[in-house]
């Protein structure tokens, strides 16, 4: 079970506008960008980036598997017509799921909420 085409950022230009114009959350094990979709959008998509600096090619496809993981269980939790942006740091690999789980359906309910 994993997610589907249509919820994924498939190109640079979604993945790049999420990063640099999106809301930025960070957690000592990953960092969340969240962008409001472009009008007409009701789909959330989410990317999943692991850099070489959270380890090897076994290591960084466990953290995005992770990820993905996590966000296919909370994304009912996400408001429609989302483009999150998901960057996995070293302890999304070591960390406990549950505990992995709670702060990332904490940052999903600020996402959710209106930016001050």
């Amino acid at each position: 079970m994993g997610v589907p085409r249509r919820q994924r950022l498939r190109f640079t230009r979604e993945i790049e506008s999420a990063r640099s114009e999106g809301r930025k959350l960070t957690d000592r094990a990953f960092v969340l960008h969240a962008q409001a979709a472009a009008e007409g959008d009701v789909v959330t998509k989410a990317g999943f980036v692991a850099s070489r600096r959270v380890g090897g090619a076994v290591v960084r496809n466990l953290a995005k598997r992770r990820m993905r993981e996590l966000f296919r269980k909370h994304q009912q939790e996400l408001p429609p017509g989302l483009h999150l942006l998901v960057t996995a740091r070293y302890p999304v690999t070591t960390e406990n799921f549950a505990e992995l789980s709670r702060r990332f359906v904490k940052f999903c309910r600020m996402v959710s909420a209106p930016a001050p």
